[in-house]
């Protein structure tokens, strides 16, 4: 990726430690793009959860930043049909994102992927996008770590429309400032 990117990523790192969180640049190695590592919840709730950012190679003309959280479950073969019926059912009402399964080594993510102005860098934008992915992973992370424990679909479907139902409360109450 272009040399601009990099160095967004290192102001981007400074402002949201500025803003208490807990963030540093990992260098690209072997073709791999430079990341922006946050991590979610600092407090610890959120079991070492962390968004990597970064932006995608060869997408110039808009750059496009990837948010990408890796959930620490990982999903045993019989229970994959399972978890991306759950998955799909649970990525329908998301305002920003969404989860899927890595075939292969059957770990579950959470991603959203978006342009980025570069000049001037909104830097504010990136931050309520991770606030917003925290709190979407932050939901729903217990609910998909229970359907890899092996909660039946029927179950998990009945939590997760309460589990919506709390969130548009919740978020009946906020504002948008």
């Amino acid at each position: 990726m272009a040399e601009p990117t990099s160095s967004l990523l290192d102001e981007l790192a400074v402002t949201l430690r500025d803003a208490g969180l807990d963030a540093f640049v990992r260098p690209g190695h072997a073709g791999a793009p430079d990341q922006l590592l946050v991590v979610f919840d600092p407090a610890g709730t959120a079991a070492g959860l962390h968004a990597q950012l970064l932006f995608l190679p060869g997408a110039d003309e808009p750059p496009i930043l990837q948010y990408y959280v890796a959930l620490a479950c990982s999903v045993p073969d019989e229970i994959a049909d399972v978890m991306c019926r759950f998955l799909n059912a649970a990525n329908a009402p998301l305002p920003l994102g969404a989860f899927g399964l890595l075939e292969v080594d059957k770990v579950v993510f959470y991603r959203f992927n978006a342009p980025a102005r570069l000049d001037p860098f909104d830097a504010d934008m990136v931050g309520w996008t991770l606030t917003m992915a925290e709190y979407v992973v932050g939901e729903l992370a217990p609910l998909i770590e229970a359907v890899a424990g092996g909660m039946g679909l029927d179950e998990a479907l009945g939590f997760l429309a309460s589990t919506l139902q709390q969130i548009e409360a919740e978020a009946d109450g906020l504002e948008l400032s």
